[in-house]
């Protein structure tokens, strides 16, 4: 009696042990299904929010011919402001304006702890 009990326990383990497996591969695949739905949910619900046929140069062109308070509102700053920045504005090639290009050429390509070293405080 003790044998064909224990052969039965172990009957009940092994298929509690397939059951469990089964349950485990059920969840499994219903995790799969639903992170797979909702990327798809996600990808579909992305567009894009300009959709111009221009460049970004020309579309750039396109807002700075804009009227003046249109442009400070897309750009957050005035116009002459932005072109002097740019050098592209009437003051472009003054002097004042190659100063500041030349210093943004010498630290374009500097690491940041270059830049650090170079313009930190004097004790």
């Amino acid at each position: 009696m003790n044998e064909s009990g224990s052969a039965s326990e172990h009957e009940e383990d092994d298929q509690a042990s397939e059951n469990d497996q089964r349950n485990d591969d059920v969840m499994l695949a219903m995790a799969v299904v639903a992170v797979t739905a909702s990327r798809r949910k996600r990808r579909r619900a992305l567009q894009p929010m300009h959709n111009s046929s221009l460049t970004g140069s020309q579309r750039v062109e396109e807002i700075l011919n804009r009227h003046e308070e249109i442009i400070q509102d897309l750009i957050r700053m005035k116009l002459d402001t932005f072109r002097a920045l740019n050098g592209t504005g009437p003051s472009s090639g003054t002097q004042q304006d190659l100063s500041t290009r030349g210093a943004m050429n010498q630290i374009r390509d500097m690491m940041a702890d270059d830049m650090w070293d170079r313009y930190q405080a004097s004790p």
